[in-house]
């Protein structure tokens, strides 16, 4: 099982920034993931997994905005 979900979170690391977190927040949180005990504990907090879900989802939503620079191109001076 931990196989399947390094392998999950792989994919998921390779799309957005914030994806991952949010994603092992919320395994975490739905108790697929236990990390009672640990220093990761905090993430299974209700408000923890709402503010990593916002930024998440403001990540896809201004990634798609066309005044946004390409993500994949260096940060050369647009201007």
């Amino acid at each position: 099982m931990i196989y399947v979900l390094a392998t999950l979170i792989w994919i998921v690391a390779g799309l957005r920034t914030m994806l991952p977190p949010t994603v092992v927040n919320w395994a975490v949180r739905t108790g697929a993931v236990h990390l009672q005990g640990t220093s990761l504990a905090f993430s299974g907090k209700t408000l923890v997994a709402w503010i990593l879900s916002a930024f998440a989802t403001s990540e896809l939503v201004l990634d798609r905005l066309p005044t946004m620079p390409s993500r994949t191109t260096p940060g050369l001076n647009q201007g």
